[in-house]
């Protein structure tokens, strides 16, 4: 587990280099977010069996498609927050997420964070005061704003995870929030006007 988070973390730690690094707007780098990632992700999942069944996606209901929906609008302020403002912002206020989701979750389902958490959220919440008041009056504030929404979607994307365990939701956050994320980038840009340099970091974005 403690493997699988530190991967994690170093995965996420490259999304700046790769957006930062792309000309293409918001919504191109999107949808093909959304369709090369989509189909990695669907490709996974019936090498794994179970998911990707047709039965599986009967079963998401509500919860499913309010967590889909809740990570692919995420997606879509964690980019726009990368071409607004700085990477470090970015990092930094996205390491308040399990703060916040222990915040709905306690709201949510009464789960009563430990005395240590509270402390520690008390602290990142202070230090994103900090850091958005230095925003204050510059361009950054804009993307500052954008993370700080990606982080409380991705909270409660989390909780939704974590209240509905019985629903496919490996599903859901990959396969499913992929189509909704080409459905926007397809309707808001001109996607395969990208330059061949951006397409292939695009695709080792989506890997």
């Amino acid at each position: 587990g403690r493997l699988l988070v530190i991967t994690s973390a170093v995965a996420w730690s490259t999304a700046g280099i790769f957006t930062k690094g792309v000309g293409a707007d918001v919504w191109a780098v999107l949808f093909w977010r959304g369709l090369i990632a989509g189909v990695l992700m669907m490709a996974y999942l019936s090498w794994r069996g179970g998911d990707s069944h047709p039965r599986a996606w009967r079963r998401l209901g509500w919860p499913g498609w309010a967590a889909a929906t809740a990570g692919s609008t995420a997606t879509v302020c964690f980019i726009a927050a990368f071409k607004n403002t700085d990477v470090a912002n970015v990092a930094i206020i996205y390491a308040t997420a399990p703060f916040a989701a222990a915040a709905i979750a306690w709201f949510w389902m009464r789960e009563r964070p430990a005395v240590a958490t509270l402390v520690a959220a008390a602290l990142c919440l202070v230090g994103v005061l900090i850091m958005v008041s230095g925003s204050a009056g510059s361009a950054n504030l804009t993307g500052d704003m954008l993370a700080l929404a990606m982080t409380v979607l991705m909270a409660l994307m989390m909780v939704i995870i974590r209240r509905y365990p019985d629903r496919p939701m490996t599903l859901a956050i990959g396969p499913l929030s992929c189509v909704q994320l080409v459905a926007l980038g397809w309707g808001m840009s001109a996607p395969f006007d990208v330059s061949l340099p951006d397409f292939w970091l695009l695709t080792g974005f989506c890997l």
